[in-house]
């Protein structure tokens, strides 16, 4: 599988996908596609959390937010 970079700078869902499933799937091409993506990522952070419903991702994210707003 391959990535995409512009398109998934400029938001294209297809290019998006694709590299979800890299990362998710933990395929061999994570390291390159990280690696293209970091110089784009400015000083913020976005996380993606993805999963089946009823997975927790909710929760999740309520726990890491609670945590984040305690720790600065």
């Amino acid at each position: 599988m391959t990535f995409d970079i512009k398109g998934i700078l400029d938001g294209k869902r297809l290019a998006i996908s694709r590299a979800l499933s890299i990362i998710e799937n933990q395929r061999a091409e994570i390291d390159a596609l990280t690696d293209a993506l970091h110089g784009h990522l400015g000083h913020a952070f976005r996380i993606g959390v993805t999963g089946p419903p009823g997975a927790g991702k909710s929760s999740l994210l309520d726990n890491l937010i609670e945590v984040w707003r305690q720790t600065g």
